[in-house]
């Protein structure tokens, strides 16, 4: 009896909400919502980035973007980061004004930073839109830090390099003690942006024991790695000696100092810039051998890492497969060579097809399926693998890249199409 009279009255507060959501909803912003939906109606967020950017570059697409932000407050729940966050990502000025009323309530605005992110990495924010939005990022730092990530401190740099340096350039941030010293450094590094000199001796200092221990906190170690990653911006000869006693000492942190060896040689963004250039197949194939062989390892392995073999070898990616195979002999990694033969055996004695249709196809055929035989296929090759000395695969990639960086350096400063 009591349970029943519980739900006639959660019932009635429903209906009375929803009455009331229908004596307030504006028909003008119901009507563009309603037109948001049907643009948005994808699972490519590449498309619907576009599909919003051709729109707020409209009279009427620009007057409903500002009405939108003039009538944030009346947008209901999930409207409130859904629709910014989206239209973040077309980094266009039009959507500013709404994007800053987001960015001004914390769990909104920790949302949109994602759009913000892609517009950033992946789109061609115009000249505006970082440095007008900036400010507002600012007092959202740490207030999403997870571990190793902080989407505002990732993303400050890359919208306002100068507000970023002032910022963070600072005892705030960049003191042994800070709880984001790790990832402040990571994001300038990542961002190529100098950390003055004096500032990066302090830290090395004080971690010069406590950074190279495996039992040291992770903050300690990530950010004694990433003071020597900015050192290399000061002194790259001190940096490589540095790195190479390192990892002479702790052959395990090898993988870890990597990307601190391509700072070494300059070749900082080297894969995102790849990444982009492959988005031209033509270009790509032009590229020298060198950059296409760094950028058929790098991308095989993350997309191994994000989803196992069976997705890499479903995908494009595995397309990349034959030069894969070409560049382990190149950088000398013949461990990972016979891994990655290991893995291809429920293919027989052919190897999978280099196109991706036919690859598929002979997945399709096998019988169990690939992705059954996957896991058995790894462990086993652990199991017979269990004390061979293991050399990072990361590490002979970078100084493959490094002995090649006369050719790789120019790539960095090519305009992509």
């Amino acid at each position: 009896m009591h349970a029943t009279r519980l739900s006639l009255c959660v019932a009635s507060l429903l209906i009375h909400a929803s009455l009331c959501r229908a004596e307030v909803a504006d028909p003008k912003l119901v009507a563009i919502l309603k037109a948001y939906d049907k643009r948005n109606n994808n699972d490519e967020r590449d498309n619907k980035a576009e599909a919003n950017r051709a729109w707020l570059k409209t009279k009427e697409g620009r007057e409903e973007a500002l009405y939108l932000a003039e009538h944030f407050d009346d947008l209901q729940g999930m409207r409130k980061s859904e629709v910014p966050t989206e239209l973040a990502r077309t980094g266009v000025m039009e959507a500013v004004p709404l994007i800053a009323k987001a960015l001004a309530i914390r769990p909104y605005g920790l949302e949109v930073l994602d759009g913000m992110s892609y517009a950033c990495h992946i789109g061609t924010p115009e000249k505006d839109y970082g440095p007008t939005l900036a400010p507002a990022v600012v007092p959202l730092i740490g207030k999403g830090f997870i571990s190793d990530h902080d989407e505002a401190v990732d993303l400050l740099p890359l919208l306002d390099r100068d507000l970023a340096a002032h910022t963070f350039f600072t005892d705030q941030y960049l003191s042994p003690e800070s709880p984001l010293v790790h990832v402040v450094l990571s994001s300038c590094n990542d961002a190529v942006l100098k950390v003055p000199k004096d500032r990066i001796e302090a830290l090395l200092e004080v971690w010069h024991a406590s950074g190279q221990d495996p039992g040291a906190p992770f903050r300690i170690r990530s950010g004694f790695r990433q003071a020597v990653r900015a050192l290399a911006a000061h002194d790259t000869g001190r940096a490589e000696k540095m790195i190479q006693e390192i990892v002479h000492k702790h052959p395990d942190q090898a993988y870890d100092y990597s990307e601190v060896l391509l700072a070494v040689a300059g070749l900082t963004g080297l894969y995102e810039k790849l990444l982009d250039l492959a988005g031209d197949p033509v270009r790509f194939g032009g590229l020298p051998e060198q950059a296409r062989i760094y950028f058929a390892i790098m991308a095989f392995r993350e997309d191994c890492a994000n989803g196992g073999f069976e997705q890499a070898l479903r995908n494009s990616t595995g397309d990349y497969l034959p030069m894969v195979r070409k560049g382990y002999q190149e950088i000398g990694d013949l461990a990972e060579l016979r891994f990655l033969d290991w893995m291809c055996k429920p293919f027989g004695p052919g190897v999978p097809s280099p196109d991706q249709r036919q690859r598929v196809l002979q997945m399709d055929a096998m019988k169990p399926s690939y992705g059954e035989q996957e896991e058995q296929l790894r462990q086993s090759w652990v199991n017979r693998s269990r004390g061979v000395p293991d050399v990072s695969d990361g590490w002979l990639l970078s100084q493959y890249a490094a002995r090649h960086s006369s050719i790789l350096k120019p790539l960095l400063d090519l305009k992509v199409k």
